[in-house]
């Protein structure tokens, strides 16, 4: 039960730095631990033919996040995320 748990706040670490942070990569790291959390609750839950798919799908996100980030990033030198949004354009 108490891995379980842990699995719970791990995946709520990850959340806040998703919904509290406002700089891309952080948010992307966010969105990793968030990841690992549901992947080691699979494990732990015994559904490990599932676990593979979503480690490739998971890093694939990252990839593709990270990418989009500097792309972003090249546009507009910033990865706050509230001076994007003042920018338009």
């Amino acid at each position: 039960m108490i891995k379980y748990l842990l699995c719970f706040i791990l995946f709520s670490v990850g959340l806040f730095c998703v919904l509290n942070k406002r700089n891309l990569i952080r948010i992307i790291i966010g969105l990793v631990i968030m990841e690992y959390a549901v992947s080691l609750f699979l494990v732990l839950a015994g559904a490990r033919e599932i676990v593979f798919s979503v480690i490739i799908a998971s890093l694939v996100l990252v990839f593709v996040l990270t990418a989009i980030a500097l792309k972003v990033h090249e546009k507009y030198k910033t990865f706050d995320i509230t001076q994007i949004r003042r920018l338009k354009g």
